[in-house]
C-alpha cells in the first residue's frame, strides 16, 4: 500500500500528460501472486482510488470528467489482470502439488518425501533435534490384487493413505514410496515416541480393516 501511495505521488508530480497507470501493476501483481485473488482485487481498488485522487488534483475544472474516465478504465483493466494472474497462480500451484503428490493415494510421493527428509536431516544436524522415519508395507498385497483385482488393491491403497493422513500429526509427512510401501516422516520424534506412533498407525489401520471385513 505504501508503494501504491508512492506511485500515486509520482503520478501527481508527472501531471496528466504522463500516466503511470502501468506502474501500479507492480504492487498489484505482487500481492495477487503472494496472497490471492481477494487481496489482489483490494489492491487494485486501492490503486484506482489513489490514481483517481492524483488525477483529480491535476485536472482543471473543464476536464473534470477525465479522472473519472481514467479511474473506470484502470479499474476494469486492473481487475482483468488480477483475475488472469490469479488463474495462472492457481494453475502453477496445482502443477506443483501434482509433482509432489502420489496420484493414486493423494499422499506425498517419493520426490516430496526425499526433499522433506533431506531438509529435516540437515536441520537435525544443525539444531540437534531427532528425526524418525516409520516404514509400513501391506502384507500379502499381491494376493489381494490376484484374488480381487487391481481395482480393489487400488482402493485398499487409497484407504491406507487416508487413514495414515488423518492419524499422523500435522507436522508429520505421509508418503507412498512403492507399490504397497508407505513411510511417515516424523520430525522432532525420538525412538520411543516413534514406536508409540507406529502403534497408533497399526491400530488405526486394523480398526478400518476389521470394520470393512
Amino acid at each position: 500500500m505504501a508503494a501504491v501511495v508512492g506511485v500515486g505521488w509520482l503520478d501527481h508530480e508527472s501531471g496528466l500528460l504522463l500516466s503511470l497507470a502501468l506502474v501500479y501493476l507492480a504492487p498489484i501483481t505482487l500481492v495477487t501472486w503472494r496472497l490471492g485473488r481477494a487481496a489482489g482485487i483490494f489492491m487494485a481498488g486501492f490503486s484506482v482510488i489513489v490514481g483517481f485522487a492524483s488525477d483529480a488534483a491535476d485536472a482543471p475544472l473543464a476536464l473534470g470528467v477525465v479522472p473519472i474516465l481514467n479511474a473506470c478504465t484502470r479499474l476494469v483493466v486492473f481487475w482483468l489482470i488480477v483475475m488472469a494472474l490469479d488463474g495462472l497462480r492457481r494453475a502453477h500451484e496445482g502443477e506443483r502439488r501434482m509433482a509432489r503428490t502420489d496420484a493414486l493415494t493423494g499422499v506425498a510421493n517419493t520426490r516430496h518425501f526425499r526433499e522433506e527428509a533431506g531438509r529435516h536431516i540437515a536441520g537435525s544436524r544443525r539444531y540437534r533435534y531427532p528425526v524418525a522415519v516409520a516404514y509400513l508395507d501391506l502384507d500379502d498385497f499381491k494376493a489381494i490384487n490376484d484374488t480381487f483385482g487391481h481395482s480393489t488393491g487400488d482402493e485398499l491403497l487409497r484407504e491406507v493413505g487416508h487413514v495414515l493422513s488423518r492419524t499422523v500429526r500435522p507436522t508429520d509427512l505421509v508418503a507412498r514410496i512403492g507399490g504397497d510401501e508407505f513411510v511417515v516422516l516424523l520430525p522432532h520424534t525420538d525412538r520411543t515416541d516413534a514406536i508409540r506412533a507406529m502403534g497408533r498407525y497399526r491400530s488405526a489401520l486394523l480398526e478400518v480393516m476389521d470394520a470393512n471385513g
